[in-house]
Formats: C-alpha cells, sequence, structure tokens
C-alpha cells in the first residue's frame, strides 16, 4: 500500500511539473497494485484522468474520470470536481448534450462550492452559445455574473458575452416575430398555405420556444386543418403534446382536436379515444365539455351507434353554459337522430324545441325549418310545407346548392297544393251536384256538375261523373218539359 501511495505522490509531482508522460508511468504502478483501494485509488484515477486531458486524450480522461466516481469512498467534494471535468471533456469532443448533462448533474451535488457553481453556470452558457440556444445561454450567464464568488475579472468577461448573447438573442427573436406576424396576416387572409410556410420556419428557428412555440404548433396545426391537410395536422398536434409547459387546458384541447381530426379521417374509435382523454383533463369549462359531448354524438352517429349517439348530445343538452344557438343545433342534430330511428313524432318535438329559441338563427335555423318542410310534405300537409320553405327563403345565410334544392321542393309542393286545393273544390261541386240531384232540384244540380266539369284540377273518373250526371239530368229536363205539354 505504501510502495502504491509513493507512485501516486510522485505521479502527482510529474503531473505538476507537466512530466505527463512520466506521470502516466507513476499512476498506472500505483493502479496495478490491488491493495490499493478506496478514496486514494479514486484521486489516483482522478490524476490520471486530468493527465490524459492535459494531453488531449479526452476518450481516456472519460474512462478514468468515470472509474473514479463509481469509486464509493470518493468525497462529495472530489466528486463534483470529477463530474465538471467530465463535462469538459465532452465538451471537448464536441458532445455537447452529455457535458450539459454533467454540468447539471454536478449543480445537483448540495457541496458543491458557490466558486464551482459559477463555473458550471459558465460552462453551461457557453455550450449553449456555441449550440446558438441563446435564451438558456443568458440565464446561465446571469447566474454565474450573480454569485459573489465569481472572480471580478471572470464577471467582466463573461458580463459583456451576456450582453452580445442578449443582442444575438433579440434580433433572432425579432426575426421570429416577424415571421409568426406573417403567417397571422397570412391566415387571416386565407392565404394558408403562406401561413404554413412561415409559422413553419419560425418553429425551425431554436429562439421559438415557450409560449411562442407552443402557440405557433396549435397555429400550424389548425392551418393543416383549413386545407384539409388531416395527417399533417395530427402529426403537428401530437408533437404539441411532447412539448414542455403544456398545461392541462391546453391538452384538453389538443386532444379535442385530435378526435375531430381522427374523425375526419373516418377513425372514430381512436377519435373517441381522444374524445374521452379531453374529458378527463382538468380545468376543462363546461361550455368546452358540451362541445366535446357533441362531437362524440357526431362520432357515434357515424359510426352507426345510434343509442350511443343520443347519450351524448342529451349529455350536451344538461349543460346550461351554451348558446342558444349551440342548443338550438343540438336539437336539430338530435332531432335527425330520431327521425332515422323511425320516430318522427320525437323529432318533430326536438326541432320546434330548437325553433324556439331566439338564438338559434341563420342556417342552423334555415336547416331545422327546412327539415321541417320535408316532414310536412311527406304527411301531405302542404300548406303547412310551403310556409316553412317560404320562411326558409327569408334567411340569407342559406345559399348554394341547399337554397336552389329547397326553392325546388317548394314550387313542387305549391304545386301540389293548388291541385289540392282544385281537388277539394270539384269534389264539393260533386258533392252539392249530387245533393241537389237527390232533392230532384235539377237546375241547381245541372249548375254544379257543369261548374265541375270545366274546374282546373279534374281527374278523368270525376269528368267521367260530370258526363253522365249532367246527360241523366238533361235527360230528366226533357222528360219533364215534355209531361208540362
Amino acid at each position: 500500500m505504501n510502495k502504491a501511495i509513493h507512485f501516486f505522490n510522485k505521479g502527482r509531482e510529474d503531473f505538476i511539473q507537466d512530466n505527463f508522460s512520466d506521470a502516466v508511468e507513476q499512476f498506472t504502478a500505483a493502479l496495478d497494485i490491488p491493495e490499493f483501494v478506496g478514496a486514494k485509488r479514486a484521486f489516483c484515477h482522478s490524476y490520471f484522468g486530468d493527465t490524459h486531458y492535459r494531453q488531449g486524450n479526452f476518450h481516456e480522461a472519460i474512462e478514468q474520470w468515470t472509474i473514479a466516481l463509481a469509486i464509493p469512498e470518493l468525497a462529495e467534494k472530489a466528486k463534483a470536481s470529477c463530474v465538471i471535468r467530465l463535462g469538459r471533456a465532452y465538451f471537448k469532443q464536441e458532445k455537447f448534450d452529455e457535458a450539459i448533462e454533467q454540468w447539471r448533474a454536478a449543480l445537483a451535488i448540495p457541496e458543491l462550492a458557490e466558486k464551482a457553481k459559477a463555473s458550471c453556470f459558465i460552462l453551461l452558457g457557453r455550450v449553449y452559445f456555441k449550440k446558438e440556444r441563446f435564451p438558456e445561454a443568458t440565464t446561465q450567464w446571469r447566474a454565474a455574473i450573480d454569485i459573489p464568488e465569481l472572480a471580478e475579472r471572470k464577471r467582466k468577461k463573461y458580463s459583456s458575452k451576456l450582453q452580445v448573447a442578449c443582442i444575438e438573442l433579440q434580433n433572432r427573436l425579432d426575426k421570429v416575430q416577424i415571421l409568426i406576424d406573417k403567417a397571422r396576416t397570412d391566415r387571416e387572409e386565407n392565404n394558408f398555405a403562406g401561413a404554413i410556410k412561415n409559422y413553419e420556419a419560425a418553429l425551425a428557428t431554436k429562439e421559438c420556444d415557450g409560449r411562442l412555440r407552443l402557440d405557433s404548433m396549435n397555429n400550424l396545426a389548425n392551418c393543416y386543418i383549413e386545407i384539409g391537410s388531416f395527417d399533417k395536422a395530427i402529426k403537428t398536434s401530437l408533437l404539441f403534446l411532447s412539448e414542455k409547459g403544456v398545461t392541462e387546458e391546453l391538452k384538453g384541447r389538443i386532444y379535442t382536436n385530435l378526435g375531430y381530426l381522427y374523425y375526419m379521417n373516418k377513425q372514430y374509435d381512436v377519435s373517441i379515444d381522444y374524445y374521452e382523454k379531453a374529458l378527463k383533463t382538468q380545468q376543462l369549462s363546461e361550455k368546452h365539455k358540451a362541445g366535446i359531448y357533441a362531437k362524440m354524438a357526431q362520432t357515434y352517429f357515424e359510426h352507426k351507434n345510434l343509442p350511443g349517439c343520443i347519450e351524448y348530445y342529451t349529455c350536451a343538452l344538461k349543460i346550461p353554459e351554451m348558446t342558444g344557438l349551440e342548443r338550438g343545433t343540438i336539437l336539430l342534430n338530435l332531432g335527425n337522430v330520431h327521425l332515422q330511428k323511425n320516430d318522427p313524432k320525437k323529432a318533430m318535438e326536438l326541432w320546434s324545441e330548437a325553433l324556439v329559441i331566439p338564438e338559434f338563427v341563420g342556417e342552423e335555423r334555415a336547416i331545422c325549418l327546412d327539415n321541417l318542410g320535408d316532414f310536412y310534405a311527406l304527411k301531405n300537409y302542404f300548406k303547412m310545407a310551403v310556409e316553412v320553405w317560404d320562411e326558409v327563403l327569408t334567411i340569407r345565410e342559406f345559399v348554394g346548392e341547399e337554397r336552389a334544392t329547397c326553392l325546388n321542393k317548394r314550387n313542387i309542393i305549391q304545386e301540389k297544393l293548388e291541385q289540392q286545393e282544385q281537388q277539394k273544390r270539384v269534389t264539393i261541386l260533386l258533392k252539392l251536384g249530387t245533393t241537389s240531384l237527390e232533392k230532384d232540384n235539377l237546375e241547381g244540380a245541372q249548375k254544379f256538375f257543369t261548374e265541375a266539369q270545366n274546374a282546373p284540377g279534374i281527374t278523368e273518373p270525376q269528368r267521367e261523373e260530370c258526363v253522365i250526371a249532367l246527360k241523366d239530368i238533361e235527360n230528366r229536363l226533357e222528360s219533364s218539359t215534355k209531361k208540362g205539354r
């Protein structure tokens, strides 16, 4: 053991005098002695690592320091020193992530001296600056400058570096903000391709982080949705969830978006899974919850699961925070579901309930009225159908092909209504003619049958009935005239 200590001490002297080759021989000789254990052995490995480092043998230095750190007897202060030097070796090898890991580990050691802390912050600032991660670099250098034990010379040096980093950071942040402002303008002008290009350019920078990054990713996903690029929107949303700083509220919104996106991709089971995840997140407002219930109901409808659809529309209707328009729309959709279940009576009740809501206006109201018109027409309530469709056509938000279809239906039913009214008149005239005939009021009967025969909308069988009746009346009048003579 004494011989090993002799070799160790001799190696230290050689190291101090920069006789690195001799130092390597001495440290190797010491470490070859099995009895050389504990803290002294750990120190020997540490010095051996220092020797390799000074010679530029960074890989060998890392090996020795790693061995030293694995020896339990190594004191915490010495361990901190080893960890810091490990970070330096990784930095020299341009393994920056490994260097950052070591220096962060050193800062977590309670026994780390303030001066050593300052060194770690400076080193972290240097590696972040080299990686062009200017926000982290400025944070680390500020922390170092705030430590009183930092030498004044270094304080001045890194205060100057901090200013440079801050200027560079601001310049880059300005460039990022310009890209985001352009993207926002493009989006407002419905130039989604331009917005996507600018958001992607902003997100490609290191300076676009924190809330700025989250907002940009969310807006990018929404732009993809606008152009129907659902796969890219899904990819962006999933990346969003892996970002730091995503709050429970944001998670809920992203889960909701993913539910919608998978719904649009016709992956209904996955869609429902994400809606359920959204409902489990905290800080979810009641209004947001109602929206999710409605979306789940629609997903179940597309999945041909009508009971599930009805269940979730009913859940949504129990939430009072919805607007009148939202409530009316859900009642409209729920009525459609009941109609599909062959329950038109329930559908009518729900549509009627929606139509008395004052805020239920615009296109949704028009659709509800249009459905009601279809129902009346199916039941041959032509007058009511026409009245409803006339109201639909006064709603200016109801446009395009749907409006044209509604107008066509209205005109067809109006024609049927006129035919129906004509038929009623013909039927009444025939009945009056028959009654008059039964009472031997031949002139009256003749008048009614003649009027019926010439009335628009008369059917061929009815016309034949008139011809027969009028012939009979004519014969009876002639017979009566002959008797009178």
